[in-house]
């Protein structure tokens, strides 16, 4: 045990991620008061393992923000340019010993994963174990070819009717460090480690761990509101910190920082993570699954419903659900994020000047660092702002805006006589 290491890969653009990923990694984000990528760490070490190494982009502040941890290992290596995953693991070689994991920054949970794929390591003798489930939409994911356990192949994506089998591929790998030398064999592109891990398989046994236990994915902004849901049934706990107005009404399971002061007639309905400098204004309603980061204002009579709200926005009035605020940003008196069409039906949206289907009903906006609304302004589902802009006041926005925009609507102004009896 005390061999395996772990990799957790945290550089690439995420460009999906917009507008959530623009100079940080989206494992930087913080949920209760600790970023995404602390509870994969948290969940590898419980797994035995303490060797871990990061591979992390230009400028990442994640050496910064991290835990010391006594008698753990954490190592950062940095990629410098985006070139995909065989290039990512290739930029650690010299650090790995034998054995290696490979996971992604938001895999909280990967202990499920870690220990039956080292049993199954440890009883058949394969030095490469994959994670595998099930799945009725193969044309969304790489497919294995099996035979029994064995995994023959890989096909990326292909028509149902062309599926080698229904098991999909789970971004969760047991990997041997010979693997390195298939990748030094072939030309270098973004897919490099996929045809090196197919190469591998031509000539050594793979075998593949199947698992039922749903997986986390973080690969569009609003996953974010799924994965905060899960991460909190299984890690929030009631911790109230600081002392609320005797009228405040506190139910359920929630935590408060320290020196946060809830005024008033608010009422807080758990599950509700609140950091530490906060206020909450008086008859403030905040509910279900709403996660606010520290030096935040929540306004009086606002209402704030199954949101993540970073460090330091102030928002001064209205009603906020089913949205995700970066940091630093500053919201007028009157906001209204619509969260439902008028339908009722699936809430569709634009990534990389693509369309996208959110598969959500409930889905209101996404807005970047360092923007600010003016008053009433209102933003239709799925609508997604970058960071560095400006809404102007009275504005109803119903397209994405791209950063560093000034975007407001003109209102002529209409004087006329009134005529006297």
């Amino acid at each position: 045990m005390q061999q395996i290491q772990a990799i957790i890969l945290c550089a690439g653009k995420s460009s999906r991620f917009w507008p959530l990923s623009e100079d940080s990694h989206k494992s930087s984000i913080k949920i209760m008061g600790r970023p995404i990528i602390e509870y994969t760490i948290d969940s590898i070490i419980s797994s035995g393992i303490k060797d871990i190494i990061l591979i992390e982009q230009n400028k990442s502040n994640l050496k910064d923000t991290l835990e010391k941890r006594p008698g753990i290992k954490l190592t950062h290596v940095i990629q410098k340019h985006p070139k995909g995953m065989g290039n990512a693991l290739k930029c650690a070689e010299l650090l790995i010993k034998d054995q290696f994991f490979v996971l992604n920054p938001y895999h909280h949970n990967a202990e499920k994963y870690i220990l039956p794929m080292l049993k199954k390591s440890k009883d058949t003798g394969a030095k490469i174990i994959l994670l595998g489930a099930p799945t009725s939409t193969p044309e969304n994911y790489g497919i294995f070819e099996l035979k029994g356990d064995i995994a023959k192949s890989i096909k990326e994506k292909p028509k149902k009717q062309d599926a080698p089998s229904s098991t999909r591929v789970i971004g969760i790998y047991l990997l041997e460090k010979a693997l390195f030398r298939y990748h030094d064999n072939i030309r270098e592109h973004e897919y490099s480690f996929e045809e090196a891990l197919t190469n591998y398989m031509k000539e050594n046994t793979v075998r593949i761990t199947k698992t039922l236990e749903p997986t986390p994915t973080l690969k569009y902004p609003w996953d974010l509101l799924r994965f905060t849901k899960t991460l909190m049934d299984a890690n929030l706990k009631s911790d109230i910190k600081s002392k609320p107005e005797k009228t405040a009404t506190i139910k359920g399971k929630v935590c408060i920082g320290k020196n946060t002061k809830i005024f008033e007639n608010a009422t807080i309905k758990g599950p509700v993570y609140i950091g530490g400098n906060c206020i909450i204004g008086n008859n403030a309603i905040i509910r279900d699954y709403t996660n606010i980061e520290d030096n935040s204002i929540i306004g009086a009579n606002s209402e704030i419903t199954r949101t993540i709200i970073q460090k330091n926005t102030h928002i001064h009035s209205g009603f906020i659900g089913d949205t995700i605020i970066d940091s630093s940003t500053k919201i007028g008196a009157g906001i209204i994020t619509a969260n439902k069409k008028i339908d009722r039906q699936e809430i569709k949206t634009t990534v990389r000047k693509k369309p996208a289907n959110t598969r959500l009903t409930s889905l209101g906006t996404i807005i970047g660092k360092n923007t600010t609304l003016g008053i009433n302004a209102s933003i239709m589902p799925g609508v997604m702002i970058g960071s560095d802009s400006i809404i102007g006041a009275d504005t109803q926005v119903s397209e994405n805006i791209e950063s560093g925009t000034i975007y407001y609507t003109e209102f002529k102004k209409i004087t006329k006589k009134k005529k006297r009896r």
